[in-house]
Parts: C-alpha cells; sequence; structure tokens
C-alpha cells in the first residue's frame, strides 16, 4: 500500500508490521506447541513487550561507552551486552521459581529474545531508511534479513539458557 499510493503515513506500519510479524508468529508458534510449558498467556506477552523494551535500553545504554573501543573488544562487549539483557525479564521469573520446566525456560526466554529482536530491528529499520534517504528497497531488505536471522539468533540461545536455568 505504501508503494502504490506514496503515502508517507504507512511508513511506520511497515516498520512495526515488518519487525514484529515474525517474533510474534515465532513465539505463538511455541506457545501453541510446547506442551509441558506452565506459564500463563500474560506472562509470556509481558516477556515478550516489556523484556523486549527493558532489554533494549539496557543493552543500547550500556553499548554507547563500550563501541568506543577498538572494533575487536567492542563487538565481544557488544554480544555479552545484548545477550544478558535479554536474559532480565526470564531471570525475574526465574527468581520468583516459575521456570518450573524446560519448556517454561524456552517459551518465556524466546518471548523476551524475540521482543528484543522485533524493537532493535525497528531501531535498524528507522535508521536504515533515514540513511538510504527513503529508500524503500534497502528498508525491505534490512526487514528481510532480521526477520529471516532473528529466530535463530536472538531466540534460540536465551531460549537455550533459559531451559537450562528452569533444569537446574
Amino acid at each position: 500500500m505504501l508503494v502504490a499510493t506514496n503515502n508517507l503515513n504507512f511508513v511506520p506500519s511497515v516498520i512495526l508490521l515488518g519487525s514484529f510479524l515474525i517474533p510474534i508468529t515465532f513465539v505463538t508458534y511455541l506457545y501453541e506447541t510446547l506442551s509441558s510449558w506452565e506459564v500463563s498467556f500474560p506472562a509470556m506477552a509481558t516477556c515478550l513487550l516489556w523484556g523486549g523494551a527493558v532489554g533494549t535500553l539496557v543493552a543500547g545504554t550500556l553499548e554507547y561507552n563500550v563501541l568506543e573501543t577498538p572494533v575487536f573488544l567492542a563487538m565481544p562487549g557488544v554480544g555479552l551486552i545484548e545477550e544478558s539483557a535479554k536474559l532480565i525479564f526470564p531471570l525475574g521469573f526465574y527468581l520468583k521459581g516459575h521456570l518450573r520446566s524446560e519448556a517454561t525456560g524456552i517459551l518465556l526466554g524466546t518471548a523476551s529474545a524475540m521482543g528484543f529482536a522485533a524493537l532493535e530491528t525497528m531501531g535498524y529499520a528507522f535508521v536504515t531508511l533515514l540513511r538510504s534517504q527513503g529508500n524503500l528497497l534497502v528498508l525491505d531488505g534490512v526487514l528481510f534479513a532480521r526477520r529471516l536471522l532473528s529466530p535463530a539468533g536472538h531466540a534460540a540461545w536465551t531460549g537455550l539458557v533459559c531451559a537450562v536455568l528452569s533444569r537446574e
């Protein structure tokens, strides 16, 4: 619709939908297919939305100074910060005793990671759109690549760590 009408009012919708479509679909798939989770839908949604929001704010704040160091030190530092920030909300559930099964750990960890991925993608999409001077093909490329990689990148690691926490 954005391309057909050339109406720039659709840009935020494209970025929002393009960023959240796969994360929400992936978490919904896990919620419906994992058999032994012990978590309510509101708890999962909390991890997705608030875990993602708090995780991106914490990571962005801590990464700001790390990115000023040499690149061979900065990238591992950024990775460590991001992976730790995604664990904030699932760790809260763990400390309250709500992670009693591996499936619950996978679900809450993946939800937090996918919320993080969606919000991070929105930021990358917005910056890309500005830097490309409004080139929608470049925006589409960024959204496509991040949608394709986020389940294997952000979600896999955080889901596994939370499953191990619940098991131990």
